[in-house]
């Protein structure tokens, strides 16, 4: 006997061959990393690499601590789209971070409308999707802040929405570091990401309470 020949040794996956409507793909991949499409195809996101994995974890990481420390509001990894508009993409980004005062903005099980900042951690399939596709489609859905973290290369970019309603690139701070419009005091430099190991738990603790002026021993 092989595995198919019992059903309860055969994992489910849900058809990519047939269209959801956005409440469809909702219930249907629910716990799979996957997208909708504005046509109803659905496109499965394949896994990171453990090296990507662990660079959105430490991004993950300093902003929560951040938003702890000094309520800038809800910080979201993976698992959770985003919906732009009905006419858009419905995607997943890698972390999605949705300030005070756009909190009402998450539902249950996704999010309706645009997330002031969106990350997305470049693997070597998603170079079309991140550089291309979600760059024209975070554009025109308002998101305004797209970080695009590309560990192979080693860039950090972060694009922040002009008046025109176009990215344009955020230049590096003075000390080379990577900031950000929104986040007033965030301000790291791109050569920690790639670093191998990363910073452990107190280092980054300690680098937030620098970063939100809190003295780290009040933390202990």
């Amino acid at each position: 006997m092989t595995l198919t020949d019992h059903p309860s040794l055969v994992t489910f996956h849900p058809s990519l061959d047939r269209r959801y409507t956005f409440e469809e793909f909702l219930a249907v991949f629910d716990g799979y990393h996957a997208e909708w499409l504005p046509d109803g195809r659905v496109e499965r996101i394949n896994t990171s690499a453990i090296s990507l994995l662990e660079v959105k974890a430490f991004l993950l990481k300093i902003l929560k601590d951040m938003s702890d420390l000094g309520g800038l509001g809800a910080v979201i990894l993976t698992f959770f789209v985003q919906r732009l508009s009905p006419e858009l993409s419905a995607r997943e980004p890698d972390v999605l971070v949705v300030l005070n005062e756009h909190l009402d903005r998450i539902k249950p099980t996704y999010l309706e409308g645009a997330a002031d900042i969106v990350i997305e951690v470049v693997s070597p399939e998603s170079i079309e999707r991140d550089y291309g596709v979600k760059f024209r489609e975070y554009e025109q859905g308002g998101v305004r802040e797209y970080w695009l973290i590309d560990p192979e290369r080693r860039i950090a970019d972060v694009y922040e929405l002009g008046e025109n309603a176009l990215y344009r690139r955020r230049v590096l701070d003075s000390e080379g570091r990577i900031t950000s419009g929104l986040l007033s005091k965030f301000a790291l430099s791109p050569d920690v990401l790639w670093s191998d190991p990363k910073p452990d738990p107190i280092a980054t603790l300690k680098l937030v309470a620098t970063l939100v002026g809190v003295n780290l021993r009040d933390l202990m």
